[in-house]
Order: C-alpha cells, then sequence, then structure tokens
C-alpha cells in the first residue's frame, strides 16, 4: 500500500496542481499563466581534486514548470500555484514503464491577502528573497531552487518597508497521506524581520523612477532543535549608486547558542565596487571582498542560512554550504570582475577568485584555491535566453582539510562548464 502510495503522489500532485491552473473562481477578475523550460548541460572534472579520482562526467538536467497567478482585482487577495518538475535526462530506469515522476513537486503555492493600511500577508509555500541572497535567497540558479512554508508580512510605508517572515523548515509532528509519522526526530524554524529604505530619482516621463540608494537592517533566527542551536543574525547593508560608481557594503554578526551550551559569535563583512565606463561595449570593471569568520570551532563560524551562495563564492559551488565547505575555517574570497555588458547580443562576464581560510587550519595552511569563471548570457530569442560558463578551479593545500584530503594523495585543477537554455512565457 505505501509503494502504491508513492508511485501516485506525482499523479494527485500534478491533478491538483492543473485543477488549480484550470478552475477560476467566479470572483477571479484576472488569470496569468506562465511556464519555463530549462534544460542545461553540464561537465566537469570530478569535483574531488584527487588526479586519477573521479572520471569526467557530464549529464544533461532540466526545470520545467508551469504555474499561474488568479486575482480578484487590483488591491484584492490573488493567489499562485506552481508545478515544477526537476529530472536529470534519462534517469528514469524505462522510457515506456518508469513514470515515478521523482522530481515532481509543488514549488510555491501561496495566496495573498492585502490590506487598506498597506500590509499584504502571503501566506503558503513561497520563495523568499531579501536583499541581495546574501542571506536569505531562492537558490534560483539549481534546478530545484529553494522554496518554504509559512507566513509573510509586508508593511509598506512610503519610503520604507517593514517585512517579517516566520517558516517551517522541518516538522516534527507531521504525517504523510498513508498515515505514517514523517521520521523527523525534532523542529527547525526560521523567521525574521526587516527594515528597508530606498531612494528614488525621477525619470524620464513615462519611465519609472531610478533607484539610487537603498538600505535594510535585518534580524534572522534560526532554531533548530535537532541540533539544539539558536542562531540570532543582526546585520545591515547599504547600497548606492552615483554615475557609473555603485558600491555595496555590508555587516553582520551573529550571536546564539548550540547543543551543550557552546556560544555562538561570528560575522561577516563584504564590499562590492563597481564603475561602469561610458564606451561602446559598456564595460564594468569591479573589485569585492568578503570574510566570513571561523577559527575551526562550530560557535566561530559564520553560517550563511538560507543563502543563494552561488553568486558570492565561485560558479563552481565549492562553497555552496558554509561553514560546512570551509571545516569551520572561515572564508576570505578577494577577486576582480570585468564585465562587457553590450558584446553585440550578448553580455560576457569574467571573475576572479582568492579563496582563502580566514583562520590556517592545523597544518598552517589557509589557501583554498584560485577560481577563475568565464560566462556567456545572451538572448536567442524574444522568450529564450542561453547562458553558458567555463570555470577553473586550481587547489590550495587547505583544501585538503575542507574535504579531507590525504596529504600524500595529489591534488589537481578542476574544471567546470554548464549550457543552459532558458525558454519561458
Amino acid at each position: 500500500m505505501r509503494s502504491f502510495g508513492r508511485n501516485v503522489a506525482p499523479l494527485a500532485a500534478a491533478w491538483l496542481a492543473v485543477t488549480a491552473l484550470t478552475t477560476v473562481p467566479a470572483a477571479a477578475q484576472s488569470v496569468s499563466v506562465k511556464g519555463q523550460v530549462r534544460p542545461r548541460a553540464v561537465v566537469d572534472s570530478g569535483r574531488d581534486f584527487i588526479k586519477g579520482g573521479v572520471a569526467e562526467r557530464e549529464h544533461i538536467n532540466q526545470r520545467s514548470r508551469l504555474w499561474a497567478d488568479v486575482s480578484a482585482g487590483e488591491g484584492k487577495p490573488w493567489l499562485r500555484v506552481m508545478l515544477q518538475d526537476v529530472r536529470t535526462w534519462g534517469e528514469e530506469t524505462s522510457a515506456v514503464h518508469d513514470k515515478s515522476a521523482q522530481g515532481l513537486d509543488i514549488q510555491e503555492a501561496f495566496f495573498v491577502v492585502p490590506t487598506e493600511l498597506g500590509l499584504s500577508l502571503k501566506i503558503g509555500r513561497q520563495e523568499l528573497i531579501y536583499d541581495n541572497h546574501r542571506l536569505i535567497g531562492n537558490i534560483g540558479w539549481l534546478q530545484r531552487a529553494q522554496s518554504f512554508d509559512g507566513v509573510r508580512a509586508i508593511w509598506k510605508l512610503g519610503a520604507v518597508t517593514l517585512d517579517s517572515f516566520a517558516v517551517m523548515v522541518r516538522e516534527r509532528d507531521d504525517w504523510d497521506g498513508d498515515g505514517t509519522p514523517s521520521g523527523a526526530t525534532a523542529d527547525t524554524r526560521l523567521g525574521g524581520i526587516q527594515a528597508r529604505w530606498t531612494n528614488k530619482k525621477a525619470g524620464k516621463p513615462n519611465e519609472k523612477p531610478v533607484e539610487t540608494a537603498k538600505a535594510s537592517l535585518s534580524w534572522f533566527v534560526r532554531d533548530d532543535d535537532v541540533t539544539g542551536e539558536l542562531r540570532s543574525t543582526i546585520g545591515t547593508i547599504a547600497w548606492a549608486r552615483l554615475g557609473g560608481l555603485t558600491t555595496t557594503l555590508e555587516a553582520y554578526y551573529q550571536l546564539g547558542s548550540l547543543q551543550g551550551g557552546e556560544t555562538i559569535g561570528a560575522y561577516l563583512g563584504a564590499i562590492d565596487v563597481e564603475y561602469g565606463i561610458d564606451a561602446p561595449l559598456q564595460p564594468l570593471v569591479g573589485v569585492f571582498a568578503d570574510v566570513l569568520s571561523g577559527d575551526g570551532a562550530a560557535g566561530s563560524a559564520f553560517d550563511t542560512l538560507a543563502a543563494t551562495n552561488h553568486k558570492f563564492y565561485g560558479e563552481m559551488d565549492f562553497f555552496l554550504a558554509i561553514p560546512k565547505h570551509t571545516a569551520n575555517l572561515g572564508l576570505m574570497d578577494i577577486g576582480a570582475k570585468v564585465v562587457a555588458r553590450r558584446l553585440g547580443p550578448a553580455k560576457l562576464f569574467v571573475t576572479f577568485h582568492q579563496l582563502m581560510a580566514a583562520t590556517a587550519d592545523a597544518r598552517g595552511e589557509s589557501t583554498f584555491g584560485q577560481e577563475i569563471d568565464v560566462k556567456i548570457a545572451a538572448k536567442v530569442a524574444e522568450s529564450i535566453g542561453v547562458r553558458a560558463l567555463y570555470g577553473v578551479f586550481v587547489p590550495g593545500e587547505a583544501m585538503r582539510t575542507a574535504r579531507g584530503i590525504a596529504t600524500g594523495i595529489t591534488l589537481h585543477t578542476e574544471h567546470f562548464a554548464y549550457l543552459t537554455l532558458d525558454a519561458q512565457f
């Protein structure tokens, strides 16, 4: 019976999604249906840094989405249901008999209730994005992306927005459809509140105002009964643009306690400076530096919570889970970037990362490595985009500690490439 339940679950999810997309309440005044198909070809050299280890790998994965926004009218409640399937081409054991669709799920399913006071409530399964994804993001580059079950409240007061959320990451007491306990031993909760300020400059007639500066003050809390962690993150981000110069400054501090009473004391600081040049290719040059604390102990290592780390610490994704992927040693990422923003119909990005531990390991090593990413993005049709990347990572000796590689094993350079087609309608 349980096997039957697992087999029909994807079909049930699809049926619910189709029902939601095709059944329009009588009060609905507008229905917007959208979709996305995003296949990606990936090639890498094993991702283990070991010469003669894992052989070169290649595969194609794909995200397929279909969603609808149903509204009762301007200023009225509205809802969204998004169906998502993520798979690797050929992962099913039979093209005829295996239709399990294990990657089929509901990515978002929420409704929004606005009020006359400017306060709106978003309730249900939803993606969360705060600021530049530094701590809370949807990890949109990953095909599966990230979404949460919970409630979000947004109150707009002119140039200031008050934003709060509370979501369940893991629920101990949930039950699935056939009456089987979930197996979770404890709850994990995530919540926070943020105040945002935005300054806008009036644009040209019939154009939207242009943002010239913005800042936010945040307090995020993760309460994890599984690990006994209670972690608070307090900090700020400020962004400003003056002519061709754009500057972003960030500072966060974490405090709280871990299982056994260990005290948390960790920090993150970041700066990003970009300058756009008025020239034929519209080039942009920039430098950046990120510092995440860590000395080998869990309490001193900064935790990036639910961030989109792909965006910051190299597109080869060797530091997606921090502090796990740094062995609690922290991270210093210092680099530079050059962008050609008008290369015909495309944009070209070249980024260099010098990646180091904030504290040297037991052998006195602190260099994780150097990464160079070369990426091109273009629009090949009105609704179809293409992105291609080639990345090289030259490992340093501290990567042995981060990945548990013995000193007698020769480290080798990792290569990574992808080609993404993104069709949206």
